[in-house]
């Protein structure tokens, strides 16, 4: 490269004596100069690239980097399985209600909040899980409404200018029917209540408010608390009802019946032993049956002794018949 330089400087010399043409050929000095180093540089930089590369180890099998994501959204409460099993349950409830007592889904003040007009009578004959029912199915209305509010809120402005002697297309509750629509749209999840009252021909009245949607999470926890009971106070409800559906001569009678109830032995039937204890243990120690009735459960006991003998006797015979011991 060297002896390149110096044949194209002595070349440029003699063919250019000017001092226009030296001034030249030390300019080209320069640049060839500098193109020289940055090549000697370049070769340095790449050699300690390569062997930086080489020297630094690569793990197989890398798992790529995890991805961020979004958290996931909560599910709404009222898309599981039960709650819109509640939904329907409460829907056919307020809907059988309706249909008897032609009301409209009220909206407050302003449709402030959207409500389930329920006859008092009504309410009373519901069960708890009924009400709670109820419940779900406001709830989820409300968001329904919201939807396609106008059937709703002129079901009830028709509803309210006639109960309350409103000339039509007039304004009620100082505001237009399109304003008022607008607000029903706007209601909040938890803009809703079930209210309680007494259906007149004029009217509702007496109205009561037993939930809204500020405070269904504690009503449902009541009602639940209240009619929540282990399967051992339920059974013990029952054989009480039972108990006391016939008197102890009555209880003795049937028990007899049943430990006698196609007895035959032959035809493995041994009597029905589990209907005679209960009607035993129905009759209580001060009744006069009660000796009678403790001999009785002795002669149970027996029966289902020879139950459990024959059972036995027919597993021996089969693992016998099997191959086994």
């Amino acid at each position: 490269m060297e002896k390149r330089k110096n044949s194209i400087v002595s070349r440029f010399i003699s063919s250019r004596s000017n001092s226009r043409n030296l001034a030249l050929v030390i300019l080209l000095l320069t640049v060839l100069g500098c193109v020289c180093s940055n090549s000697k540089r370049d070769n340095q930089n790449n050699g300690i690239a390569n062997t930086n590369l080489t020297s630094i180890s690569v793990p197989k099998d890398n798992p790529p980097p995890t991805q961020i994501t979004s958290p996931t959204p909560l599910i709404d409460a009222l898309q599981s399985p039960e709650a819109q099993a509640r939904i329907t349950k409460g829907e056919q409830i307020y809907k059988r209600i309706a249909s008897h007592t032609n009301l409209p889904v009220m909206f407050g003040w302003r449709a402030s909040k959207m409500s389930l007009l329920i006859p008092i009578s009504d309410w009373n004959k519901m069960t708890k899980d009924e009400q709670i029912n109820l419940s779900y199915y406001a709830e989820n209305l409300v968001r329904e409404i919201r939807i396609d509010p106008v059937p709703y809120a002129r079901r009830w402005s028709n509803y309210y200018k006639r109960t309350e002697q409103l000339e039509s297309g007039g304004e009620y509750d100082g505001l237009y029917e399109s304003s008022y629509i607008e607000q029903v749209e706007n209601l909040c999840d938890t803009c809703w209540d079930i209210t309680i009252g007494k259906l007149k021909r004029n009217g509702f009245y007496d109205e009561e408010i037993p939930v809204t949607g500020a405070t269904v999470q504690s009503f449902r926890e009541k009602v639940e608390k209240e009619t929540a009971k282990t399967y051992e106070e339920k059974d013990a409800d029952e054989f009480q009802q039972f108990a006391s559906s016939m008197p102890a001569s009555k209880h003795l009678t049937q028990a007899e019946e049943a430990i006698n109830e196609g007895y035959d032995p032959s035809t493995e039937n041994f009597g029905n032993t589990e209907l005679a204890r209960k009607h035993i243990k129905a009759i209580p120690k001060n009744a006069p049956e009660y000796g009678k009735a403790q001999k009785l459960l002795q002669q149970v006991a027996m029966r289902e002794r020879e139950r459990k003998q024959y059972q036995d006797a027919v597993i021996r015979e089969m693992k016998r018949l099997a191959g086994g011991k």
